[in-house]
């Protein structure tokens, strides 16, 4: 049925002769050793390697117009979910999320300097670590709690 190694390559790897010899050329498949005396196991294995493990900065990657639309699309498809995403409140601002932040953290540190004033009056006649424990732990408690929910009634959105 088959006459030559290269008709047998040919069918195998459904390619034309002529680009079995320009894969040959290129470097991609082994050279034949004479006049269409091709290594099939070699040949077909480098074929496959090309075909389903492409460098990533192979020029041919890099030029192939697929391989850009592709991309573009993706790239499109990722800002139209982040769109979207917006639009359904996951995000806010960084402006909005700096200044809720400060104020959480700047009214954390009020409600512990107030801790000490709080708390002297009570410790005053408490002479067991145990009960100033307790006094000490109660107005952290309370403070905790206050800022256990902070205020988010403003998502930053104008």
């Amino acid at each position: 049925m088959y006459k030559t190694k290269l008709e047998i390559l040919c069918a195998v790897l459904d390619l034309s002769r002529r680009r079995i010899q320009q894969l040959a050329e290129e470097g991609i498949i082994p050279k034949p050793q004479k006049n269409g005396d091709y290594d099939l196991a070699a040949c077909t294995s480098a074929y496959f390697e090309y075909v389903y493990a492409p460098n990533d900065n192979s020029e041919e990657q890099q030029l192939d117009g697929r391989y850009e639309r592709a991309r573009k699309a993706k790239a499109e498809a990722d800002k139209l979910e982040f769109n979207l995403s917006i639009q359904k409140g996951e995000y806010i601002k960084t402006e909005f999320l700096e200044q809720t932040l400060t104020s959480v953290i700047m009214n954390c540190r009020s409600k512990l300097l107030s801790i000490p004033n709080k708390a002297a009056l009570e410790l005053v006649d408490k002479d067991k670590p145990l009960e100033i424990q307790e006094v000490l732990k109660r107005y952290i408690y309370e403070m905790l709690d206050e800022l256990m929910v902070p205020d988010f009634d403003n998502r930053g959105e104008k």
